[in-house]
């Protein structure tokens, strides 16, 4: 073979050798490569809360804001601000598939016009581990101050309490701390951020933080657990921190520990604050100014259809659960949603008896889910199972004479599963999510939808292609807020509509 053959066969067999050796070192690169795009893909397409904001008119959107923070539930909105609750993750320890987690809980503003963030605010004392529920708790305003209630991480499981024996005595006894909590209620500039008032540490129980406290324009009411448990009704000067009155409720023994846990729900209007107690049925009236009683009435309502418990339970059990929406008021009138599938009214100001409204029968509401009420009337939430397994939803308005006024039919269920905060209203809109929850796929996406509070015809809707949070609503000067489960690469490209 030439000399000139050779050449060129060598160099025929180094660009083969060249190009073998550049693929092998392309697929070697192509393996951490791949896991790197493989990551960054889970990374951007896995959910992130954000703040979507519509125009309440038209459903226009306006602007979104994402959070990192892995639990945000809690939204209020007023004088041209938003205010959204949140769980920061601090820490995290352990191994396997559930770590150690320690989170701080953190208010955050923003402008309501133009999406921008204006401050935070982390309570102090409100960090540690368990605090889950605390994201649920309403966030309160009254003009310039947002108002919050936060409880603090567990206490020592071996910490004496003191407790009122039957016979008399004071016996020390050590319950069972996993559900006692300090708390503390601050007043929070809504302008800067800052606290400008707190009331001292309180025993809470673990989810009290839902309806532990209620303000009006210059008075903070709250229930406070003390270490032997006893109950108190107290209310505090809004801008000084002074204690006005205290009316006791009521005082644990031995025997009835587990009975203030989540028992008592606390609510008001203008006039009148209301504590109702769901072991007895009773609800309560006082004034605002000296805590004076108006009256006490035995309701016939009912608890959360998902946790109905015996008779002979209830008295010793702390498992209530909320009942936000089957007990309310507005400035005149307290309406109840009763067992015996009627709405009762009651005179706000003197618990007098005004009527009884009779529910639809039970073809058109099969199982009654909740009422929101503002001046013009009652809006009632029926659900009825479908075949697959899917609730399905009629909303019903009702006049403050009992009469129907109009109703609309739903294949899908709207508002929360849970009967909580699940539609807001306005002048002119009543707002609500429907949700497809069948237990079939594919799913439909959540729809946001409008209606005419006059007539129930639909204004309009706005379908995005990611989970709505339905019990998020928030309203302020013609701007719907609400709070959703968005992809992170949706945020990043502002894809939301």
């Amino acid at each position: 073979m030439s000399t000139q053959k050779l050449a060129t066969q060598y160099r025929a067999d180094d660009k083969r050798l060249s190009l073998g050796c550049l693929l092998w070192i392309l697929a070697i690169l192509s393996i951490p490569v791949a896991l790197i795009g493989n990551w960054c893909w889970s990374y951007l397409n896995s959910n992130q809360t954000a703040l979507i904001t519509l125009d309440s008119n038209s459903g226009k959107f306006l602007w979104s804001s994402g959070f990192d923070n892995e639990l945000t539930r809690s939204i209020a909105a007023e004088r041209d601000r938003v205010f959204v609750s949140t769980l920061a993750e601090t820490s995290r320890s352990g191994d396997g598939d559930a770590p150690a987690r320690k989170y701080q809980y953190q208010i955050v503003a923003f402008a309501a016009k133009s999406g921008q963030k204006l401050w935070s605010f982390d309570p102090p004392g409100a960090s540690g581990e368990e605090l889950y529920g605390m994201t649920r708790s309403p966030l309160q305003t009254n003009g310039d101050r947002l108002w919050v209630n936060t409880v603090s991480d567990r206490l020592p499981s071996k910490l004496p309490i003191l407790v009122a024996g039957s016979n008399g005595q004071i016996v020390k006894k050590t319950p069972n701390t996993a559900n006692i909590r300090q708390g503390q209620i601050f007043g929070i500039d809504a302008q800067t951020g800052k606290s400008v008032r707190s009331i001292e540490r309180n025993w809470q129980v673990e989810q009290l933080d839902l309806d532990g406290m209620t303000i009006d324009k210059s008075t903070t009411a709250i229930l406070r657990f003390n270490p032997a448990l006893d109950v108190a009704l107290e209310a505090y000067n809004s801008d000084t921190g002074k204690q006005l009155w205290k009316i006791p409720v009521a005082a644990a023994t031995t025997q009835s520990t587990a009975v203030v846990f989540n028992r008592y729900r606390l609510f008001s209007n203008s006039q009148t604050i209301f504590l109702f107690d769901r072991a007895t049925n009773k609800l309560s009236g006082y004034s605002w100014d000296r805590g004076r009683s108006k009256f006490k009435i035995t309701l016939k309502t009912t608890l959360d259809s998902s946790e109905i418990l015996p008779k002979d339970r209830i008295a010793n059990d702390s498992r209530f659960y909320p009942v936000s929406n089957y007990l309310t008021a507005n400035d005149t009138t307290v309406y109840s949603l009763n067992t015996d599938r009627t709405i009762a009214t009651f005179d706000a100001n003197t618990g007098i008896r005004k009527q009884e409204i009779q529910l639809p029968p039970r073809s058109r509401c099969a199982s009654p889910g909740s009422i929101t009420v503002d001046r013009a009337g009652v809006y009632l939430l029926c659900n009825k199972l479908n075949n697959n397994l899917s609730p399905s939803t009629t909303l019903f308005s009702i006049d403050n004479n009992g009469r129907e006024v109009w109703s609309q039919q739903y294949a899908h269920q709207l508002g929360s599963e849970h009967n909580c905060r699940s539609l807001a209203t306005d002048s002119k809109n009543i707002y609500g999510v429907l949700i497809d929850n069948a237990r079939v796929s594919p799913k439909l996406p959540d729809k946001l939808i409008a209606l005419d509070r006059i007539n129930g015809t639909a204004r309009w809707q706005w379908q995005p292609k990611f989970r709505l949070y339905e019990e998020t609503l928030a309203l302020d000067n013609d701007r719907l807020f609400i709070l959703a489960a968005v992809p992170r690469w949706r945020i990043i490209l502002s894809a939301l509509q």
